[in-house]
């Protein structure tokens, strides 16, 4: 059941907003059809782009510090609970320069890929990360590749970027739990308008809303 959610749900809600943000800026689209044309492999920054910008489990995992100790300067009591927030983590400018732009080439640049590799944490790491990473990553690039080889697609002109504004429910989604797109096959004129919708009970994210729970974020150009 931990596979399964790990490894399907939260794929969902990355995809959704990977087609969010990549259908907003055509020039990264067409690279990324003219990379899959080519079968190159660089297509597979974007999803990680998409992850990096969008993490769906922005939730913190706290830990309870076992002895005494000091993490940059900051002291740490034994049995304080710790923990990290991969959305703050991946806005961190030194390994994500202008963190707030959409810009999927920034992970070819080497002047910033150790402290990148270091900060992009979207599974977590170590012995307890997540145990649906493989199959995630699978399903994303197979996505990426069978959604745009396809389809031309655009973003119909009624979604707002309020609409796409995060909620935390431990896995994070949309807060207008859909988004709306205008698709046509590659090779076909007809045009037709698709729902992607996320698999929430009806009324969750107006809770969360309510609540508070929104992390108010949908990016100046994400």
């Amino acid at each position: 059941m931990s596979g399964m959610f790990g490894g399907t749900g939260t794929t969902a809600n990355t995809f959704v907003f990977l087609l969010w943000a990549t259908l907003r800026h055509p020039e990264v689209v067409t690279k990324l059809k003219e990379e899959l044309v080519s079968v190159v492999p660089d297509a597979g920054v974007v999803p990680d782009y998409q992850i990096c910008a969008y993490p769906t489990i922005v939730a913190m995992l706290p830990r309870v510090a076992v002895r005494d100790s000091t993490v940059a300067g900051v002291p740490i009591p034994k049995g304080t609970i710790v923990g990290t927030q991969n959305y703050t983590i991946h806005r961190w400018e030194m390994a994500f320069p202008d963190p707030e732009r959409f810009t999927p080439d920034r992970w070819f640049d080497e002047r910033t890929s150790t402290e990148r590799k270091e900060a992009f944490v979207p599974f977590s790491v170590g012995a307890r990360k997540c145990i649906g990473i493989n199959l995630a990553q699978m399903e994303l690039s197979k996505l990426v590749a069978a959604f745009f080889l396809r389809f031309d697609a655009t973003i119909d002109p009624s979604m707002r970027p309020e609409d796409m504004r995060m909620f935390d429910n431990f896995s994070a989604g949309p807060v207008g739990r859909k988004l709306l797109i205008r698709l046509k096959e590659s090779h076909d004129p007809k045009q037709i308008i698709s729902e992607v919708r996320l698999p929430y009970p009806d009324g969750l994210a107006e809770e969360d809303s309510k609540q508070g729970v929104s992390s108010g974020q949908a990016g100046p150009d994400l």
